[in-house]
C-alpha cells in the first residue's frame, strides 16, 4: 500500500460505506475533502466533517499508519495543530496535537477490492502513459466537449469569485486589481497565504500610507509575520521599529511564518522576496486599474509592471540570511 493510493482514494470518495467509524467508533460525514496540498503541511486543506453530527472544518492528514505520524514528527510541527482527521490505511498508534485526541479513519476494510486491483494493474502497466488505453474507447466528440466545458467552468468560477470580492470591496475595482495580483505573484501554493494577508489588512487601510514605500513593505512584512523574530539587519530592523508603530495605530493582528511555505520552492518565489515586489509595484502605481484602462499596448503594460523593491532584495530571498549569488 501507497500513500498517493490513500490520497486518490479519499480525494474521489471510494468508501463503499456511507457512514463509517473513527477508529474509536464516531460517525464520520465527509462534506468536503478538503483541497489537496502537495507543499508543506498536512496532505488536504480546508475539509468540512461532520464528527458525531458536530462540524469540524480544518485539515486531514494521510498516512499509510497511523504510527507514522510520530515517524514524521508531526507532533512538533505547528502547521498541524489543525489536523481534524487521520486518514490512514493500518491503525497502529492513538496520535495526538498538544494533548488533543486527532480522530482516525481507517480504510482497509473501508474499500472495495476492484479498486485496489485496478491501480495495482496501472502501477504494473510498462507504458508511458498507464491509462492511455482507456481513451480509445472514449469519442472526439465527448473529449472536445469536456475539454470546452473544462474551460467554460474555469472562466465562470473565476468570475463568480470576482464577483463576490468587489460585493466585499464595495465595488472598488482599484481594490480587485490589487487583490489579484496579490493572490497570483504567489501562486500556487501560497495563494491561501496571501489571502488571509489581504483579510488582515483592509485596502482602506493599505491607502493610508501607500504613498511611503518604506511604510507600505513594514506594513506588509510586519502583517506577514516575517518580521516576528530577532533582526540583525539595519533594514530590517527598521522596518521593525515602523511596523510596531503601525500596528499599534491601526490595531492589527500579525499572522504567523509558517503560515507561509517555502518547501520545494525556488528562491525567486520566496513569499518574501514577492511581497517586496508587490509593495514595491503598489507604492509605484496608487491607481494602477485606471492607468491600465487608459494604457495604449503590451509594451506600455509591461513598463507599468516594472518595479524594483529595495536594495536590500537584491541579496536577499529571506530575512534570515544573505544570498550567494546577487
Amino acid at each position: 500500500m501507497k500513500e498517493d493510493l490513500i490520497q486518490f482514494i479519499w480525494r474521489s470518495k471510494f468508501i463503499y460505506s456511507k457512514n463509517p467509524l473513527t477508529t474509536n467508533g464516531e460517525t464520520i460525514e465527509i462534506l468536503h475533502t478538503g483541497h489537496q496540498n502537495t507543499n508543506q503541511g498536512p496532505d488536504f486543506l480546508f475539509a468540512k466533517i461532520k464528527i458525531n453530527d458536530i462540524l469540524w472544518v480544518g485539515h486531514v492528514e494521510i498516512h499509510v499508519k497511523s504510527s507514522d505520524w510520530l515517524l514524521h514528527q508531526h507532533e512538533h510541527d505547528p502547521n498541524y495543530q489543525n489536523t481534524i482527521l487521520h486518514v490512514v490505511w493500518d491503525h497502529d498508534n492513538e496520535i495526538s496535537w498538544s494533548g488533543r485526541k486527532i480522530s482516525c479513519l481507517e480504510l482497509k476494510s473501508l474499500i472495495r477490492p476492484e479498486i485496489l486491483i485496478n491501480y495495482q494493474q496501472l502501477m504494473e502497466n510498462r507504458q508511458r502513459i498507464p491509462c492511455q488505453r482507456f481513451i480509445e474507447n472514449i469519442s472526439p466528440l465527448i473529449k472536445a466537449s469536456q475539454i470546452e466545458r473544462m474551460m467554460m467552468e474555469r472562466m465562470e468560477e473565476k468570475t463568480n469569485h470576482c464577483k463576490v470580492l468587489l460585493s466585499g470591496l464595495q465595488w472598488d475595482w482599484e481594490a480587485i486589481l490589487f487583490n489579484r495580483i496579490a493572490h497570483y505573484i504567489v501562486a500556487p501554493v501560497n495563494c491561501e497565504a496571501m489571502d488571509r494577508l489581504c483579510q488582515k489588512l483592509p485596502y482602506p487601510i493599505i491607502t493610508k500610507v501607500y504613498h511611503d514605500a518604506f511604510s507600505l513593505s513594514a506594513l506588509f512584512f510586519g502583517t506577514a509575520g516575517f518580521l516576528n523574530e530577532t533582526m540583525d539587519h539595519s533594514y530590517s530592523l527598521a522596518l521593525q521599529t515602523e511596523y510596531h508603530f503601525l500596528k499599534a495605530k491601526f490595531d492589527l493582528s500579525p499572522m504567523e511564518a509558517f503560515e507561509w511555505k517555502l518547501l520545494r520552492l525556488r528562491p525567486a518565489h520566496f513569499p518574501t522576496l514577492r511581497i517586496a515586489q508587490l509593495t514595491s509595484l503598489l507604492a509605484k502605481h496608487q491607481r494602477l486599474f485606471s492607468k491600465i484602462l487608459e494604457g495604449n499596448g503590451i509594451a506600455q503594460l509591461l513598463g507599468l509592471l516594472d518595479a524594483d523593491p529595495d536594495e536590500y532584495w537584491r541579496e536577499h530571498y529571506t530575512f534570515s540570511k544573505k544570498a550567494v549569488k546577487s
